[in-house]
């Protein structure tokens, strides 16, 4: 038997204990499953069922309309959960839908879907483009920074301002072409000593040029070498003072123009993902086209949604009791038009699987169910940010080094990175200022420092000081710990809740209940 597994290899039961393992997760034990023929497979097949976390109690219904909307089911609990029962925060978790390929709900979903399609390749397009451009700015970065190199050496190695001397000699001077290059009046009599004293004469501001040729080893030259030597160096330093402002300004602002482009690849990424997301939404699941609820020739439909009701759990921060509604429907679409909004509507007949279960969850539970159930999705739209990452592969390096450098030069950035660095910093001091305070004497002693002076004193010498404790950076939050024990509280607290859902849909729709 083969378990369903996702794109990355992993069944579902593994990933439902994976995001949960911090947190205390067990695998929902399945109500018809032959355990020792189905191993560790929840629904008792190889089918694409999602897993669950263990609940605390669980109902299901099978309710059957075959001349009713089936809509209503789904709202009648979600207006009970939020109005009569106090569920004021309800999320979707997910709704996919699948339709055979010969209904009529399949032709007019694959019209939309081309749309959204199309709209999904404009962008990438776009972005395609734009990761080029990209590739050109790091290009020129580069350049700047390898041009740059000798300038930030320059008064500290002596190759450095050699280096820069021969630049100014071959792109200023235009070397043997121009006749009053330096290497061009080395031909002529009385200054073939010219290139090696302007080379070998290391002058790093132009108003000491005059009294580095006049003392140094120039001095002993007749005045005309030493003035035309003069008017190289001032020529050169010049040169190299302005033109390291504007290399410096040009690097700044490819650094600002950097951010700009990377903002702009994110801003489309944002706009193409919708697209994706809606047009394989459109596609519906694979697995449930291998589903025996959808068969080719019938005209059917299956749709699941799943929501998350919650609220908070007493004066428990952070803490909630939750139900999680799961409505799984088998219909037919009927498909109508209305002349008045010139529009087809559907209305869905048939059956609909309702599953409620309780949960007493913290924050970190929900937010990591929630990551659980997006993975599908991340799997889709990791297509368009793989075809990118892929790209910046080969300069993945150099551009995390120049965001990186964009990032610091933006004061808003920069005063977040600084605020997140406190933090971090905090963390470190306050564990070396817990670990000092352990071995350290006065720590113990702490409460009787301000009588006995002399003890506190005495045991500085024997013992190491824990220093001053260091203070907590403002809106700091520390990680707050999970406490299984309130959890489970709120789980049981929700069970009675869960049943008035599961009782009252009964009675108000005269099934059978007790």
């Amino acid at each position: 038997m083969v378990l369903y597994t996702n794109p990355e290899g992993r069944s579902k039961d593994a990933m439902v204990l994976e995001f949960g393992k911090e947190l205390g997760w067990q695998v929902e034990e399945a109500e018809n499953a032959n355990y020792a023929l189905v191993g560790s497979l929840q629904t008792g097949d190889t089918s694409d069922e999602d897993s669950y976390p263990m609940p605390e109690s669980r109902y299901r219904m099978l309710l059957q309309a075959p001349n009713q909307n089936l809509e209503e089911i789904y709202y009648w609990f979600l207006n009970f959960a939020r109005i009569d029962l106090g569920f004021s925060q309800v999320e979707k978790i997910y709704d996919v839908f699948t339709a055979s390929e010969s209904s009529a709900l399949w032709g007019n979903i694959g019209q939309r879907q081309s749309i959204q399609q199309d709209r999904a390749a404009q962008h990438l397009r776009g972005i395609s483009e734009l990761v080029r451009t990209l590739f050109q700015i790091v290009r020129e970065l580069r350049i700047l920074d390898e041009r740059l190199e000798p300038y930030a050496r320059w008064k500290t190695s002596k190759s450095a301002d050699i280096t820069l001397k021969g630049l100014y000699a071959n792109l200023v001077e235009q070397g043997g072409q121009n006749p009053d290059s330096i290497y061009s009046l080395a031909s002529k009599i009385g200054f073939t000593v010219l290139p090696d004293l302007f080379f070998n004469t290391h002058v790093y501001s132009l108003d000491e040029i005059d009294s580095a040729i006049d003392s140094g080893t120039a001095k002993e030259f007749n005045n005309v070498v030493k003035t035309v030597l003069k008017r190289k160096l001032f020529g050169y330093i010049n040169w190299k003072e302005k033109t390291e402002r504007e290399f410096k300004a040009r690097r700044k602002f490819q650094l600002h123009y950097l951010r700009q482009h990377w903002n702009t690849i994110q801003l489309y990424m944002s706009w193409v993902k919708p697209y994706l997301r809606a047009s394989k939404r459109m596609a519906g699941r694979e697995s449930h086209m291998n589903s025996p609820d959808i068969i080719g020739a019938f005209d059917t439909t299956r749709i699941d949604i799943e929501v998350l009701a919650k609220k908070p759990y007493k004066k428990f921060k952070n803490y909630y009791q939750c139900v999680m509604m799961t409505f799984s429907y088998k219909s037919q679409p009927m498909m109508s038009y209305k002349p008045e909004m010139q529009q087809q509507a559907v209305a869905h007949i048939g059956s609909c699987e309702v599953t409620l279960r309780a949960y007493g969850w913290h924050k970190k539970d929900i937010e990591a169910y929630k990551k659980l159930r997006r993975q599908e999705d991340l799997e889709l739209l990791k297509l368009a940010d793989e075809q990118v990452a892929g790209a910046f592969e080969a300069l993945k390096d150099e551009l995390e080094k120049y965001l990186q450098e964009s990032e610091n030069l933006d004061p808003t950035l920069a005063e977040e990175r600084a605020k997140e660095e406190s933090i971090k910093n905090y963390e470190a001091a306050k564990e070396l200022y817990d670990e000092r305070k352990k071995k350290s004497f006065i720590g113990a002693i702490e409460p009787f420092t301000s009588i006995f002076g002399g003890v506190a004193e005495l045991g500085k010498s024997f013992f190491p000081n824990k220093g001053i404790e260091p203070e907590k950076p403002k809106d700091y939050e520390a990680e707050e710990q999970v406490d299984p024990k309130i959890k489970e509280a709120a789980g049981k607290s929700v069970l009675g809740i869960m049943y008035a859902m599961y009782n009252v849909y009964k009675k108000a729709h005269k099934l059978l209940n007790w």
